[in-house]
């Protein structure tokens, strides 16, 4: 195995004890957002329901976005304190271990003579170095682990805080003017107004942990994926994206959990994060080796995740079948793609950039219409491996929601790539076409 020095190994110590120190100082965090207890990402958090439970469940619907939004930012506080915890313990097992070693070098071999023995003593303080650097390194993993865990859950305490005093403020106003007439068509204008000025104050709670997110991987906690390559010198460790998981059970999943695409014999399975996004299997035709995005906390592995809605005034149950088409139709942005097929067809994504498309029946025909995916092409597109689902889904008022959710490995669509702004840009504007055809095909006023 080449040796590296113990220079070289007591650098790399040296900067994985400082990440120690720069995880907990908070410094990455953007937008205000600040952190709250683990426990609050699985704690039951339901404004809404207490609309229900005041009498006045017809008027849930104006909060809706607002509980979405708390109900994106849910997670599961186990499993970040297990991940955090096996990563304290191999923290606490290595500094052991490289405590022994030097014991060892030390004392049991120090009547050792010639030029093999110092060779080995120099070996062997270059080890010892590099297991203080491991031992370091995966505390701060396990520090990345709970600092980003806390800010998902202080990002939904403040979403909640923000929807329980709208809900506060319905439930008055519902009350009042129960008092005097019952609801009204001046209620509900109270409301609608109260509930849209409101919105853009809990999407820019979770917009801004997108933000701190995405600078959190920029930061020091960035540095721990190319720290863990160069310590891996000494263990002959693999890259991580070079080992294919199994995909993630159903409580793995969720805004802190894994998702992505995984192979199984000539299919492969696509499991979004997003537990709210339907699953997919598709033939593997499209050469595809598969990938996994998440946990969220692992912020050493690139990734990129988006998930684009539209809202529309389309009734769901008369349109689903339109509004399926119409994306199977139109599947990629741009002009000349081809309707997505259960064997695929390969599309022109853009700029020579090609996707393998399919369509497939709703999963639940209640809830979602037919559902197509555009998955890319190897080495074919710039994004590298990843894929779009894409649908409509019932909303609660009945509505129609355009949905273009995406996982993948490409770092041109991270958040703060300057691509990643023209990626969501063409994604809105192709759901307003599709919006636009099903508004004619079925006769609907132009918007």
């Amino acid at each position: 195995m080449t040796t590296v020095g113990i220079g070289y190994a007591t650098r790399e110590a040296d900067e994985a004890v400082a990440l120690v120190t720069e995880v907990g100082t908070g410094s990455w965090r953007r937008g205000g957002t600040k952190p709250a207890d683990l426990s609050a990402l699985d704690s039951a958090m339901r404004p809404i329901d207490r609309l229900g439970a005041a009498g006045f469940g017809s008027l849930a619907q104006f909060v809706q976005r607002h509980q979405d939004v708390i109900d994106r930012l849910a997670g599961k506080a186990a499993a970040v304190r297990t991940f955090a915890d096996a990563w304290q313990r191999a923290s606490t097992e290595l500094d052991e271990a490289k405590a022994n070693l030097d014991r060892i070098v030390r004392t049991d071999t120090a009547s050792w003579a010639g030029d093999a023995a110092g060779a080995w003593r120099v070996r062997s303080a270059e080890f010892i170095q590099a297991a203080r650097g491991s031992a370091a390194a995966a505390k701060a993993t396990a520090a990345v682990a709970t600092a980003m865990g806390e800010t998902v859950a202080g990002a939904r305490t403040e979403a909640a805080r923000i929807t329980d005093s709208v809900v506060d403020t319905i439930i008055n106003l519902a009350r009042a003017a129960s008092a005097v007439q019952g609801t009204t068509t001046d209620l509900l204008a109270r409301v609608e107004r109260l509930a849209s000025s409101s919105q853009p104050q809990v999407a820019k709670v979770e917009s801004d942990l997108v933000t701190t997110i995405a600078n959190f991987r920029t930061s020091s906690p960035g540095r721990l994926q190319d720290l863990w390559k160069r310590l891996g010198v000494w263990f002959g460790a693999l890259p991580r994206d070079m080992v294919q998981k199994a995909p993630p059970t159903d409580a793995e999943r969720g805004n802190l959990g894994r998702g992505g695409a995984y192979l199984d014999g000539s299919y492969i399975h696509l499991v979004p994060r997003n537990p709210a996004v339907p699953r997919v299997t598709l033939p593997n035709n499209a050469g595809a080796e598969g990938f996994e995005v998440g946990p969220r906390w692992d912020v050493i592995s690139p990734e990129h995740t988006y998930n684009i809605r539209t809202d529309t005034k389309i009734p769901f149950d008369q349109a689903k079948d339109i509004v399926g088409e119409a994306i199977a139709q139109d599947p990629v942005p741009g002009d000349g793609d081809m309707r997505g097929r259960p064997e695929g067809v390969t599309n022109d994504a853009g700029v020579g950039n090609l996707v393998r498309t399919y369509t497939y029946p709703s999963p639940d025909p209640s809830k979602y219409t037919d559902i197509t995916v555009n998955y890319t092409l190897g080495d074919k597109h710039i994004l590298q491996e990843g894929y779009v689902i894409r649908y409509g889904e019932r909303m609660a008022d009945g509505t129609t929601q355009i949905v273009s959710y995406g996982e993948g490995n490409g770092l041109v669509q991270h958040p703060l790539s300057p691509m990643h702004a023209v990626f969501y840009a063409n994604w809105k504007e192709n759901h307003s076409d599709i919006a636009a055809t099903v508004d004619h095909r079925m006769n609907m006023p132009p918007r």
